[in-house]
């Protein structure tokens, strides 16, 4: 019974591994095309918040900030900011995202589904462990 736990829980650790592997291969891959977005992006003097101008810069560790503010104007989710003319992103940002030819786009939507299937089953995996642990 133990070792099969062991087992279980080696395989799940190597899986969210993996997991986590694809989604940052993904954007890696698509690291051409999200430095394309971004430089259109500013060349037209949209607002972009601080958290995704911030991520641009840091690479791999804040890939998730700026995938997930393109990912919420492509999909049209409105996003919250802090201006004192409107309490949500300009409707011209949305306009543009969702205008981009779909080959820079369309792979945020499965770097995003990759990213939240890892998510889930990070927190899958570790609520069975805390199960069999505590119970």
């Amino acid at each position: 019974m133990c070792s099969n736990i062991n087992n279980n829980n080696l395989n799940s650790k190597l899986l969210l591994i993996v997991l986590n592997l694809i989604s940052v291969a993904i954007y890696k891959i698509n690291q051409r095309n999200i430095n394309k977005i971004i430089e259109l992006y500013t060349e037209a003097g949209l607002y972009m918040l601080a958290g995704a101008k911030m991520g641009r810069f840091l690479g791999i560790y804040s890939q998730y900030q700026v995938a997930m503010f393109f990912y919420m104007q492509l999909t049209g989710k409105r996003i919250r900011i802090n201006e004192k003319d409107s309490k949500y992103m300009y409707q011209e940002s949305y306009n543009f995202i969702q205008n981009l030819p779909s080959r820079l786009t369309h792979w945020i939507k499965i770097y995003f589904i990759t990213f939240n299937i890892s998510g889930a089953f990070f927190f899958i995996t570790m609520k069975s462990f805390l199960f069999r642990e505590y119970s």
